[in-house]
């Protein structure tokens, strides 16, 4: 109910209350002037109940609606705080039980040392090596192609890849070439390694630390 409308009503029954009844038109004047005095006090609450009503309370909880608006203002490189650089990862495609891996020779990768600079928003992924697994191989990088649909290789000149958060939640990331803002790494429908895209749930990642 609008404000004015509540008001009207307060109104309307304030005036009511004020009216005597004819066997009460011979009372005193004081005992007139008091019910008036009522019928006022009950219409000023009236009118500031209606008022509260639309006043938002400063302690009532977050909808999810506002949530979701903070989750959008969460910073740009908050996806360091799930992994650091020099660790290892997988990277989950929209495939079911798939992995973002690179056919290359006698190579067949999918698990990557991710490393980035501190300040930078760009990240490498390098073919993992040494005894345990977990140091960086420097002569094989990921490198993106420069056209769509061809496959993904290793080099050393390993692709930056710009990350972007899509679902802070779930930790899913699209990454976009530093070479070319089209080109983003992309799970296709077949399962003969990873390529670039411009658009598409192929473009989404599940950061997955090993």
């Amino acid at each position: 109910m609008a404000i004015h409308d509540m008001e009207q009503k307060c109104l309307v029954e304030a005036d009511s209350s004020a009216q005597v009844m004819p066997e009460m038109q011979a009372a005193p004047r004081s005992h007139i002037k008091s019910l008036v005095t009522v019928a006022l006090l009950a219409t000023c609450a009236c009118v500031t109940t209606a008022f509260l009503a639309h006043v938002p309370s400063r302690s009532a909880p977050l909808t999810r609606g506002t949530e979701n608006v903070f989750i959008g203002l969460q910073a740009a490189d908050y996806w360091k705080n799930w992994f650091k650089s020099g660790d290892k990862i997988k990277l989950k495609s929209w495939k079911e039980d798939d992995y973002a891996d690179v056919k290359h020779g006698d190579d067949d990768v999918e698990e990557w040392i991710v490393t980035y600079g501190s300040s930078s928003n760009n990240i490498q992924l390098w073919k993992p090596r040494g005894k345990d697994n977990d140091e960086k191989d420097a002569d094989k990088g990921l490198v993106a192609p420069g056209k769509f649909s061809k496959k993904c290789s290793l080099g050393a000149c390993a692709t930056k890849f710009k990350v972007a958060i899509k679902d802070c939640r779930k930790k899913e990331i699209t990454l976009e070439s530093e070479d070319n803002a089209r080109h983003f790494l992309h799970e296709p429908a077949d399962h003969h390694g990873i390529t670039v895209w411009h658009t598409g749930v192929g473009n989404n990642w599940v950061v997955e630390k090993r």
